[in-house]
C-alpha cells in the first residue's frame, strides 16, 4: 500500500489486485488527490505501457 508522503513521489509501483488487464503494471508515483476511503488515498501514477497518469487507490499498488 503507497500512502500519502513526499517521500513516495517518484518510487517505482506496480498495481495489484485492480483489475485483470491492470495487474502487473508499472508505474512511477507522480502525485496524490483525494482519498479512496480514511487513510487510503488515490494516488497518481504513470503507468510506463499506457504513456499516460491513471488515479488509483492507494491499496492496490506496491513499492517495487
Amino acid at each position: 500500500m503507497i500512502k500519502r508522503n513526499s517521500r513516495n513521489i517518484g518510487k517505482a509501483v506496480v498495481v495489484q489486485n485492480y483489475h485483470k488487464d491492470w495487474d502487473g503494471r508499472t508505474g512511477k508515483v507522480v502525485g496524490f488527490r483525494g482519498d479512496f476511503d480514511k487513510g487510503d488515498p488515490y494516488v497518481c501514477v504513470f503507468v510506463h505501457t499506457l504513456g499516460a497518469v491513471w488515479s488509483l487507490p492507494g491499496h492496490n499498488l506496491e513499492k517495487l
